[in-house]
Protein backbone atom coordinates (compact mmCIF):
# COMPACT_ATOMS: atom_id res chain seq x y z
CA UNK A 1 0.00 0.00 0.00
CA UNK A 2 3.07 2.28 0.10
CA UNK A 3 2.20 3.48 3.60
CA UNK A 4 5.01 1.99 5.71
CA UNK A 5 6.40 5.42 6.53
CA UNK A 6 2.97 6.45 7.87
CA UNK A 7 2.64 3.58 10.36
CA UNK A 8 2.83 5.90 13.39
CA UNK A 9 0.68 8.68 11.99
CA UNK A 10 -2.84 9.51 13.15
CA UNK A 11 -5.74 9.45 10.63
CA UNK A 12 -5.97 13.24 10.56
CA UNK A 13 -2.35 13.37 9.42
CA UNK A 14 -3.08 11.35 6.28
CA UNK A 15 -4.06 12.72 2.89
CA UNK A 16 -7.29 11.69 1.17
CA UNK A 17 -5.48 9.19 -1.02
CA UNK A 18 -3.61 7.71 1.94
CA UNK A 19 -6.87 7.30 3.85
CA UNK A 20 -8.31 5.42 0.87
CA UNK A 21 -5.29 3.10 0.87
CA UNK A 22 -5.81 2.40 4.57
CA UNK A 23 -9.49 1.65 3.89
CA UNK A 24 -8.53 -0.76 1.10
CA UNK A 25 -5.97 -2.48 3.33
CA UNK A 26 -8.58 -2.94 6.07
CA UNK A 27 -11.04 -4.38 3.55
CA UNK A 28 -8.41 -6.89 2.40
CA UNK A 29 -7.46 -8.04 5.91
CA UNK A 30 -9.78 -11.07 5.78
CA UNK A 31 -8.72 -12.10 2.27
CA UNK A 32 -12.09 -11.49 0.57
CA UNK A 33 -12.82 -12.84 -2.88
CA UNK A 34 -14.80 -9.70 -3.76
CA UNK A 35 -13.91 -6.10 -2.91
CA UNK A 36 -16.69 -3.49 -2.91
CA UNK A 37 -15.48 0.01 -3.75
CA UNK A 38 -18.19 2.63 -3.26
CA UNK A 39 -17.27 6.03 -4.76
CA UNK A 40 -13.64 5.48 -3.71
CA UNK A 41 -12.33 8.30 -5.93
CA UNK A 42 -15.17 10.83 -5.86
CA UNK A 43 -13.44 13.25 -3.46
CA UNK A 44 -9.90 12.87 -4.77
CA UNK A 45 -7.84 15.03 -7.11
CA UNK A 46 -7.03 13.62 -10.58
CA UNK A 47 -3.49 12.43 -9.74
CA UNK A 48 -4.60 10.70 -6.53
CA UNK A 49 -7.51 9.14 -8.40
CA UNK A 50 -5.09 7.64 -10.92
CA UNK A 51 -2.92 6.20 -8.14
CA UNK A 52 -5.91 4.58 -6.41
CA UNK A 53 -7.14 3.10 -9.70
CA UNK A 54 -3.64 1.74 -10.42
CA UNK A 55 -3.67 0.15 -6.95
CA UNK A 56 -7.06 -1.46 -7.53
CA UNK A 57 -5.97 -2.80 -10.91
CA UNK A 58 -2.77 -4.17 -9.34
CA UNK A 59 -4.81 -5.96 -6.67
CA UNK A 60 -7.08 -7.42 -9.33
CA UNK A 61 -4.16 -8.62 -11.45
CA UNK A 62 -2.00 -10.03 -8.65
CA UNK A 63 -4.63 -11.44 -6.29
CA UNK A 64 -7.27 -12.44 -8.83
CA UNK A 65 -9.63 -10.21 -6.86
CA UNK A 66 -13.06 -9.34 -8.20
CA UNK A 67 -13.72 -5.64 -7.60
CA UNK A 68 -17.21 -4.15 -7.73
CA UNK A 69 -16.91 -0.39 -8.26
CA UNK A 70 -19.83 1.92 -7.59
CA UNK A 71 -19.24 5.28 -9.24
CA UNK A 72 -20.79 8.16 -11.13
CA UNK A 73 -17.45 8.88 -12.82
CA UNK A 74 -17.48 7.42 -16.32
CA UNK A 75 -13.72 8.05 -16.57
CA UNK A 76 -13.20 5.55 -13.73
CA UNK A 77 -15.18 2.91 -15.58
CA UNK A 78 -13.15 3.49 -18.76
CA UNK A 79 -9.82 3.21 -16.97
CA UNK A 80 -10.27 0.12 -14.82
CA UNK A 81 -13.45 -1.87 -15.48
CA UNK A 82 -14.12 -4.62 -18.01
CA UNK A 83 -17.87 -4.96 -17.39
CA UNK A 84 -20.43 -2.35 -16.40
CA UNK A 85 -24.05 -2.23 -15.24
CA UNK A 86 -25.95 1.06 -15.49
CA UNK A 87 -28.61 1.53 -12.82
CA UNK A 88 -31.55 3.93 -12.71
CA UNK A 89 -33.57 4.13 -9.50
CA UNK A 90 -32.43 0.72 -8.35
CA UNK A 91 -33.01 -1.02 -11.68
CA UNK A 92 -30.32 -2.22 -14.09
CA UNK A 93 -31.18 -0.59 -17.42
CA UNK A 94 -28.14 -1.83 -19.36
CA UNK A 95 -25.15 -4.08 -18.75
CA UNK A 96 -22.32 -5.62 -20.71
CA UNK A 97 -18.65 -5.29 -21.59
CA UNK A 98 -17.36 -1.77 -21.06
CA UNK A 99 -16.18 -1.40 -24.65
CA UNK A 100 -19.54 -2.53 -26.03
CA UNK A 101 -21.48 -0.17 -23.76
CA UNK A 102 -19.36 2.85 -24.72
CA UNK A 103 -19.37 1.93 -28.40
CA UNK A 104 -23.13 1.35 -28.66
CA UNK A 105 -25.12 2.59 -25.64
CA UNK A 106 -28.80 1.69 -25.94
CA UNK A 107 -30.59 2.98 -22.84
CA UNK A 108 -31.24 6.76 -22.80
CA UNK A 109 -29.49 7.12 -19.43
CA UNK A 110 -26.43 5.26 -20.72
CA UNK A 111 -26.37 7.40 -23.85
CA UNK A 112 -26.44 10.54 -21.69
CA UNK A 113 -23.58 9.27 -19.52
CA UNK A 114 -21.44 8.22 -22.47
CA UNK A 115 -22.01 11.53 -24.25
CA UNK A 116 -20.29 13.34 -21.38
CA UNK A 117 -17.06 11.40 -21.97
CA UNK A 118 -16.52 12.19 -25.65
CA UNK A 119 -15.79 15.39 -27.54
CA UNK A 120 -18.05 14.10 -30.30
CA UNK A 121 -21.02 15.29 -28.27
CA UNK A 122 -19.89 18.90 -28.78
CA UNK A 123 -21.39 18.85 -32.25
CA UNK A 124 -24.86 19.23 -30.72
CA UNK A 125 -23.78 22.49 -29.07
CA UNK A 126 -22.27 23.75 -32.33
CA UNK A 127 -25.51 23.04 -34.19
CA UNK A 128 -27.66 24.67 -31.51
CA UNK A 129 -25.44 27.75 -31.43
CA UNK A 130 -25.40 28.06 -35.23
CA UNK A 131 -21.61 27.91 -35.33
CA UNK A 132 -19.88 28.82 -38.59
CA UNK A 133 -17.99 25.53 -38.31
CA UNK A 134 -21.12 23.63 -39.28
CA UNK A 135 -22.53 26.01 -41.88
CA UNK A 136 -23.27 23.89 -44.93
CA UNK A 137 -23.28 24.84 -48.56
CA UNK A 138 -25.80 23.23 -50.92
CA UNK A 139 -24.97 19.56 -51.45
CA UNK A 140 -22.81 19.21 -48.36
CA UNK A 141 -23.51 16.62 -45.63
CA UNK A 142 -22.50 16.80 -41.97
CA UNK A 143 -21.66 13.36 -40.56
CA UNK A 144 -20.70 11.86 -37.25
CA UNK A 145 -18.52 8.76 -37.84
CA UNK A 146 -17.97 6.32 -34.99
CA UNK A 147 -14.87 4.17 -35.32
CA UNK A 148 -14.81 0.82 -33.55
CA UNK A 149 -11.81 -1.43 -32.83
CA UNK A 150 -9.31 -1.90 -35.67
CA UNK A 151 -11.06 0.53 -38.03
CA UNK A 152 -9.60 3.45 -36.06
CA UNK A 153 -6.17 2.79 -37.56
CA UNK A 154 -7.36 2.55 -41.16
CA UNK A 155 -6.97 5.55 -43.50
CA UNK A 156 -10.68 5.67 -44.27
CA UNK A 157 -10.96 9.44 -44.67
CA UNK A 158 -8.26 9.67 -47.33
CA UNK A 159 -9.61 6.50 -48.95
CA UNK A 160 -13.17 7.79 -49.43
CA UNK A 161 -11.86 11.15 -50.62
CA UNK A 162 -9.77 9.50 -53.35
CA UNK A 163 -12.09 6.63 -54.24
CA UNK A 164 -15.34 8.60 -54.41
CA UNK A 165 -13.93 11.96 -55.53
CA UNK A 166 -15.34 13.96 -52.64
CA UNK A 167 -13.86 16.51 -50.24
CA UNK A 168 -13.78 15.57 -46.54
CA UNK A 169 -13.49 18.44 -44.07
CA UNK A 170 -12.73 17.17 -40.55
CA UNK A 171 -14.42 19.43 -37.95
CA UNK A 172 -12.99 17.57 -34.94
CA UNK A 173 -12.35 14.07 -33.65
CA UNK A 174 -11.92 12.03 -30.50
CA UNK A 175 -10.17 8.69 -29.87
CA UNK A 176 -9.96 6.91 -26.54
CA UNK A 177 -8.65 3.58 -25.26
CA UNK A 178 -11.23 1.44 -23.47
CA UNK A 179 -10.45 -2.04 -22.18
CA UNK A 180 -7.21 -1.99 -24.23
CA UNK A 181 -9.08 -1.29 -27.48
CA UNK A 182 -9.35 2.00 -29.42
CA UNK A 183 -12.73 3.68 -29.67
CA UNK A 184 -13.42 7.03 -31.27
CA UNK A 185 -14.76 8.94 -34.17
CA UNK A 186 -14.87 12.05 -36.31
CA UNK A 187 -17.31 14.78 -37.20
CA UNK A 188 -16.87 15.67 -40.88
CA UNK A 189 -18.45 17.57 -43.73
CA UNK A 190 -18.64 15.71 -47.04
CA UNK A 191 -18.74 17.78 -50.22
CA UNK A 192 -19.37 16.41 -53.69
CA UNK A 193 -22.01 14.96 -55.99
CA UNK A 194 -24.90 13.42 -54.04
CA UNK A 195 -24.43 9.95 -55.52
CA UNK A 196 -20.72 10.02 -54.65
CA UNK A 197 -21.48 10.99 -51.05
CA UNK A 198 -24.10 8.26 -50.80
CA UNK A 199 -21.62 5.69 -52.12
CA UNK A 200 -18.99 6.87 -49.65
CA UNK A 201 -21.44 6.52 -46.75
CA UNK A 202 -22.38 3.02 -47.90
CA UNK A 203 -18.70 2.10 -48.02
CA UNK A 204 -18.10 3.39 -44.49
CA UNK A 205 -21.03 1.36 -43.20
CA UNK A 206 -19.58 -1.72 -44.89
CA UNK A 207 -16.37 -1.11 -42.91
CA UNK A 208 -18.34 -1.28 -39.65
CA UNK A 209 -18.30 2.48 -39.11
CA UNK A 210 -21.29 3.93 -37.30
CA UNK A 211 -22.76 6.74 -39.38
CA UNK A 212 -25.12 9.50 -38.24
CA UNK A 213 -26.22 12.18 -40.70
CA UNK A 214 -26.49 15.36 -38.62
CA UNK A 215 -27.41 17.88 -41.31
CA UNK A 216 -27.56 18.28 -45.07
Amino acid sequence: MDLSEKADNYPNELSGGQKQRVAIARALANNPSILLSDEATSALDPNTTKSILRLLKHLHDTLGLTIVIITHQMSVIKQICNRVAVMDRGTVVEEGKVFDIFANPRAPLTQAFVATTSNLGKISDLLEDGSNLVDLNPGQVLLRMKYISKEVSEALVSHISRSFNIDVNIIFGDIDIIDDAPLGGLVVILDGPADHIEAAIDYLKSRNIGIEVLAQ
